[in-house]
């Protein structure tokens, strides 16, 4: 199982991004994205996977066992996103227009979208790995909301790679095995976006799949678990501008890690080498076309040109005003699952173990401010704690799980928004690792009850996260698809140049006869606003 288990983890990710490699090329010489592009890099990816592994005994069952299991994912994961839709403001605007400019021919490598102003600024600059599967999916199968089957595909593979991680390094049974990569999977911050078209689960998902894989090559050197570190580092450039950060650094103490073994010297420098050959390879826009057109590696979002796109000014909480990053990290941790924008919910401070009826609409919201690993992650953060410091004191807690927990802790720090969950959701993996350090430790009464309280709690509020968002995305989607058939049954109608791709997208899935043109009230007998979006349609006057 743990053999099975890794195989799947490493090819998923090996599988994207050869993906990515493969469409990279594409552009560069001026070819056009292609449906076939998946399936050959899932079949590069397999031979890569079985040629890293052909150590390991029985490896041709193993591959079948994995890939048989990677495509069940798949198919699961397809069939999931095309049932939901994506109705965030973020899933809607932006991240649908760069799928249809994808869609229609753009060519990033070559061509700048115009005019270069919010939202195509953010298209122009800003990573594009999700939106190239994204693009791929819908043109294999025919539906785009299909595109967001990559949150489902690396949420499990991430649970997988935990999996196999903790009967690797921690000798767990195989159910906490299965409770640990569960729990892994389900990290608030990819379950909330699950239906959505946002990159922070992706990024959570593919930092855990790094990071397992990390420990997995500490302890045994496998060439599997390394390949699977340098295609999570490849994935994670191109997803967000902060996975080059955070995959430079965790591929850093890989190879500082190596260092102290002679042997291993130079295969660990090859998750550093990975990161470098993404953002000249897939990364090539935006971080080469960004530094020759003179502008920082992180343009727009840093630099002589910085722009605040990001809304950090203004999506900041108020109670949060004056505080440096960690205390804002801390009064965020002890707040309300709220959206805590500075005009939404004021997201209160709160004891620990105490869930209020107001957080059940905190978790209907892709992006909670405060709060956002859920109302029981500070209790679960206290467990955690007191769980560290009784194994300390009876000198049960290993050099790796402290090496561990400061590179995770690192990883959270470095970046001066750590307050929003949504730009570090690996925090929600520290408590999750003293558990698994910790789950056979031998530990007095205090330190047995902890554990155990620990692990309740976490699977307690990562249920809560995940049941809700789910079953509201649902019911938004029934909505919304309902709101849809009506207007097709009205016939033809108008809608303006607008920035909502998404609810346009809707309306063509839907079955309704767009014209897009420019209109006034005159010329309507009714103008109805579609739901979850600023976009207007104009029923227009009967002739």
């Amino acid at each position: 199982m743990e053999a099975a288990l890794s195989f799947m983890a490493a090819l998923a990710t090996v599988h994207l991004a050869l993906w990515l490699a493969i469409v990279s090329l594409r552009l560069a010489v001026d070819a056009d994205l292609h449906p076939s592009d998946a399936v050959l890099a899932f079949l590069i990816a397999v031979a890569g996977c079985i040629l890293a592994g052909r150590s390991q005994a029985a490896i041709r069952a193993t591959a079948i066992i994995g890939s048989a299991l990677l495509l069940a994912t798949w198919g699961v994961a397809l069939i999931y996103a095309a049932a939901l839709d994506s109705l965030s403001y973020d899933g809607q605007t932006y991240h649908a227009l760069a799928i249809r400019h994808l869609r229609d021919g753009w060519n990033p490598f070559r061509d700048q979208l115009t005019p270069n102003v919010p939202p195509m600024t953010w298209l122009n600059h800003y990573p594009k790995a999700s939106w190239i599967w994204a693009t791929g999916i819908e043109a294999m199968v025919g539906s785009y909301q299909a595109g967001k089957a990559t949150n489902l595909v690396l949420a499990i593979a991430a649970g997988a790679a935990v999996f196999s991680a903790a009967s690797a390094v921690v000798h767990a049974p195989k159910w906490a095995c299965f409770l640990f990569g569960a729990l892994a999977a389900a990290n608030p911050v990819a379950s909330v976006q699950m239906a959505e078209y946002y990159v922070d689960g992706l990024l959570g998902s593919l930092l855990t799949i790094m990071a397992a894989g990390a420990l997995i090559w500490t302890r045994r050197q496998s060439p599997l678990a390394l390949l699977m570190i340098c295609a999570a580092a490849i994935c994670l450039v191109n997803v967000k501008f902060t996975g080059l950060v955070y995959a430079l650094l965790l591929g850093s103490v890989v190879f500082a890690v190596s260092l102290l073994r002679r042997r291993t010297r130079l295969a660990g420098a090859l998750p550093v080498l990975a990161c470098l050959l993404a953002v000249v390879g897939p990364g090539y826009n935006p971080y080469v076309t960004n530094m020759l057109d003179g502008d920082h590696i992180f343009h727009p979002v840093m630099g002589d040109r910085q722009i605040d796109i990001l809304g950090i000014s203004d999506s900041t909480p108020s109670p949060l005003d004056g505080y440096p990053a960690a205390a804002q990290l801390a009064l965020s941790l002890a707040s309300e699952t709220a959206n805590s924008c500075r005009k939404c919910d004021p997201g209160r401070l709160k004891p620990p173990f105490v869930v209020r009826e107001s957080e059940i609409r905190g978790a209907t919201i892709p992006d909670p401010r405060t709060g956002g690993f859920g109302p029981l992650f500070s209790a679960a953060l206290l467990l955690a704690a007191i769980l560290l410091v009784v194994s300390m004191r009876a000198g049960a807690a290993s050099m790796t799980l402290g090496i561990s927990l400061v590179v995770l802790v690192g990883l959270v720090m470095v970046n001066p928004a750590a307050w929003w969950a949504r730009y570090v959701p690996h925090l929600w993996l520290i408590p999750l690792t003293i558990a698994a350090f910790l789950h056979r430790a031998e530990l007095g009464p205090i330190g047995r009850v902890a554990r155990i309280a620990l692990l309740v709690v976490l699977v307690a509020n990562a249920g809560f996260m995940a049941v809700i968002a789910s079953g509201y995305a649902a019911y938004s989607t029934l909505e919304a698809r309902a709101q849809v058939a009506n207007l097709a049954r009205s016939g033809p109608v108008y809608v303006a140049a607008s920035p909502w791709a998404g609810a346009l997208q809707r309306l063509h899935d839907g079955g309704v006869a767009v014209a897009e043109r420019e209109f006034g009230q005159p010329d309507c007998q009714e103008v109805v606003t579609v739901l979850r979006s600023d976009l207007d349609v104009c029923v227009p006057v009967a002739p």
